[in-house]
């Protein structure tokens, strides 16, 4: 990236630092910053961690890598069993259709998910329980 390129899209900016860098490499290290951390909010909404539960960090870190494998396993059924159209949505995207779609019933001490045969997805979800049974 060259530095003409910040100077295009910001008129003043500044970053303080005690690293012995050269101005560009200065920026492309807090620009590769700044991108982490809006993957990292990205997977924090798309499985549901706007806040974690603990103060500690080890026990967040834990949680956070539960949820990364988590989208990644649900990323990989979306490539593998949806149609082409939901391939590019979010997870969280995913996760709200299947809310909408669903309710929980209890039924003789266990919990079952059933979906509503007037939702729009509902061929749909049905073809994929098929597919999972």
């Amino acid at each position: 990236m060259e530095f003409a390129e910040y100077e295009a899209n910001w008129q003043w900016f500044g970053i303080a630092t005690n690293g012995d860098y050269e101005g560009e490499e200065l920026l492309r290290l807090y620009h590769g910053r700044g991108e982490s951390e809006n993957i990292i909010k990205e997977y924090k909404w798309d499985i549901g961690l706007r806040k974690f539960s603990s103060g500690d960090l080890h026990r967040n870190g834990i949680v956070f890598l539960f949820g990364a494998i988590t989208q990644s396993l649900i990323r990989y059924f979306t490539l593998l069993y949806l149609p082409d159209g939901w391939k590019s949505l979010t997870v969280s995207s995913i996760r709200y259709r299947l809310k909408e779609a669903s309710f929980v019933v209890l039924s003789s001490r266990y919990l079952i998910l059933k979906f509503n045969p007037e939702y729009i997805y509902y061929n749909l979800w049905k073809r994929l329980e098929k597919l999972l049974n």
